[in-house]
């Protein structure tokens, strides 16, 4: 082996910048209202077959 080995590797992403791109695309493919619909249902699951 004649190369130095990589250890570790830097991206240079801006998440706070891009947030707002992503929280579009989670609102436009209907991830939001699956979210919602699955919070809403598991709640009313387990208040319906919890006991006590």
């Amino acid at each position: 082996m004649t190369g130095t080995p990589v250890v570790a590797q830097y991206f240079d992403e801006d998440l706070i910048g891009t947030s707002g791109a992503m929280l579009k695309h989670f609102y436009d493919s209907g991830q939001l209202w699956a979210l919602l619909i699955g919070i809403v249902l598991g709640y009313l699951f387990k208040s319906a077959f919890s006991y006590g």
